[in-house]
């Protein structure tokens, strides 16, 4: 059957090649206007104005450090400062 099948195209080899570049055109097109999504741009022009921006976000998930460090003095007492900077 395969064998019949093998046979067939290579004696209609240009048949075939018509085909396979119909199949692969229609491919490449389809995919091209599947994917056209495109929002238009638009700007907004206002003068500016002095005042309170109000945002919020929200999310789920976990949270999780990338580094921790274990604080542990080496006497008994309070912290009363910990002096350290971002970075």
């Amino acid at each position: 059957m395969l064998q019949k099948i093998k046979e067939r195209i290579f004696r209609h080899k240009f048949i075939a090649i018509l085909i396979v570049a119909a199949l692969a055109g229609g491919g490449y097109w389809f995919y091209q206007s599947s994917g056209k999504t495109q929002a238009a741009t638009r700007y907004v022009l206002a003068t500016a104005q002095k005042g309170t921006i109000i945002s919020s976000v929200s999310g789920t998930g976990q949270v999780s450090s990338v580094k921790e460090v274990e604080v542990k003095p080496e006497t008994s007492g309070t912290i009363t400062s910990v002096n350290v900077s971002q970075g």
